[in-house]
């Protein structure tokens, strides 16, 4: 492991920098990115689907009825804010050793993954779901605490405090977080508007594709107007959610980065850490 070389860049960048990057990292990692995505995704969507699926119903003959499905969508919303962060942190751990390391193995992603569930089911879905049912605690989760999953995954500071100086999750937060409301208030509305844009997009697209397919199959039978109307919902917009939310997991890395160069001045730290290991090796 070399601090100076790293897998990702470690260097200043605007917002938008940090989007194309994303896409950059996706594109290079796509084998990794697609498996962590896969097994933090697919226990929280099939939960979700068991508990809530039958929301999605919707019945076309009945004229009268409303054939929008409010209430699924609502906690269906609920549900994936506090998931997200235990969706993601398989991805955000591999990322975080992707950037020192050339090829982190499963085993050390598992190993670091268990060892941080404590913290992440006290801060991620206790508070969380908190916080979550107070939609107006939203604004504390995504522009106050924002990258509170990379500190508890990738920092690795103990929960409680037993000496003076020692540094907690909660106080490295704070630490980190504090004085950047601006920026991060800012990152997050971006955010919003064009996870959104990008959602509807996908939303679309798995939908006219879905159809398609089933159409060239033959599968007539499945292509009723009931079955439709509750797909599009259960499976088509599910499907688009939870790629947004595995994208910005990635730039939500990337911000992290961003924003301990910021504040921290990372990069120069590395190189002077990188620069410290090296002589320690030199022979005297």
């Amino acid at each position: 492991m070399q601090l100076d070389k790293t897998g990702i860049v470690i260097r200043e960048r605007n917002y938008f920098d940090i989007l194309d990057l994303a896409l950059r990292v996706v594109r290079t990692y796509p084998t990794p990115l697609f498996l962590t995505m896969l097994l933090g995704t697919i226990p929280f969507a099939a939960l979700n689907h068991w508990w809530i699926g039958d929301y999605a119903n919707i019945d076309y003959a009945d004229e009268l009825g409303d054939i929008f499905p409010y209430w699924y969508l609502f906690v269906s919303t609920l549900l994936i804010v506090v998931e997200m962060p235990l969706a993601t942190m398989l991805t955000t751990i591999f990322l975080g050793q992707v950037t020192f390391m050339k090829k982190p193995g499963a085993k050390l992603i598992a190993r670091d993954a268990v060892g941080s569930l404590g913290q992440m089911l006290v801060f991620q879905v206790i508070v969380r779901s908190l916080l979550t049912g107070m939609v107006i605690g939203w604004f504390v989760l995504f522009s106050i605490w924002p990258y509170l999953n990379e500190v508890i995954l990738l920092e690795r500071n103990p929960l409680t405090r037993r000496g003076a100086n020692r540094m907690t999750t909660m106080r490295r937060s704070s630490a980190l977080h504090g004085g950047s409301f601006g920026d991060l208030f800012g990152r997050w509305l971006a955010a919003m508007m064009i996870a959104a844009t990008l959602l509807i997009a996908i939303w679309i697209g798995l939908s006219v594709l879905g159809t398609m397919l089933l159409s060239f199959s033959g599968a007539a039978e499945l292509q009723s107007e009931a079955w439709y109307g509750a797909a599009i919902y259960t499976i088509y917009l599910q499907a688009a959610i939870w790629i947004v939310v595995h994208f910005f997991s990635v730039v939500r890395f990337l911000s992290y980065l961003d924003l301990r160069i910021r504040r921290e001045g990372w990069e120069v730290e590395l190189a002077l850490r990188a620069e410290a290991a090296r002589m320690v090796r030199q022979p005297t």
